[in-house]
């Protein structure tokens, strides 16, 4: 038997199954970056229209950036060793903007 994915009795091989959770994982993480986004954006124009953001809240949204950084780092080193390129060039652009806002902080003001 070969070892192709579209037989049925075929066992994929690690590489294999390393691209596909890796895939599910990036997929995951780009969908936490968007909300991360989006509640950024609105914590932005709330504060422009003299709202506010509690302490607690821009240290929530600071900690799923962290926790997503770590993921999608996990998710490169991952794709490098299955050598998973697609994979690797999908979540490098995660990846570089997870570092660019971690190393910034949210201003809160109420």
């Amino acid at each position: 038997m070969s070892n192709d994915c579209t037989d049925v009795g075929a066992r994929p091989s690690w590489r294999e199954v390393c691209g596909r959770i890796g895939w599910a994982c990036l997929a995951i993480a780009a969908a936490v970056v968007i909300l991360t986004g989006v509640e950024v954006f609105a914590a932005s124009v709330g504060l422009a229209l003299h709202g506010g953001l509690s302490v607690e809240a821009a240290d929530a949204i600071m900690l799923r950036a962290r926790i997503t950084l770590g993921a999608v780092a996990a998710i490169a080193v991952m794709a490098v060793i299955a050598s998973r390129w697609g994979l690797l060039a999908a979540s490098s652009p995660f990846l570089l903007v997870l570092i660019v806002f971690t190393n910034g902080h949210l201003t809160t003001a109420e």
